[in-house]
């Protein structure tokens, strides 16, 4: 297999061209690194292989613990996809994604009604 990927995206086993699906959870890793901070969390290979990953502003302990876990430099400590899937940071994030929407759904519900009864031809007595 010839690695296809730009260097910042790639896990250390793909250098020794030695690797198998855990290099995929390396680079969620490194997307979701990417969308908390606007950054790469290593800036080149060395920093890949043997730097470990810094807390930066503005990340939380629980998003910092999912991508620490997926940024994990030995496959085999990296968090598996299924056990990332159920992760705290993700599973609040989609509670509170969830209220957000049945908040914003019964207002336009309650907008839509108000209009609508605003718009309704008003009844008219009889002559």
């Amino acid at each position: 297999r010839v690695p296809v990927s730009a260097p910042e995206y790639m896990a250390p086993e793909v250098i020794a061209r030695m690797y198998g699906h855990q290099v995929d959870l390396w680079s969620v890793g490194v997307v979701m690194w990417f969308l908390l901070t606007t950054g790469h969390p290593f800036a080149d290979w060395h920093e890949i292989c043997h730097a470990e990953l810094g807390r930066q502003v503005g990340v939380t302990e629980d998003s910092f613990d999912l991508a620490a876990g997926l940024l994990a430099k030995r496959p085999d400590d990296r968090r598996p996809a299924a056990e990332a899937m159920r992760h705290r940071w993700l599973l609040a994030s989609s509670a509170r994604h969830q209220q957000d929407v049945a908040g914003a759904a019964e207002q336009a519900e309650s907008a839509v009604a108000h209009h609508a009864s605003a718009a309704a031809p008003k009844a008219r007595g009889k002559p």
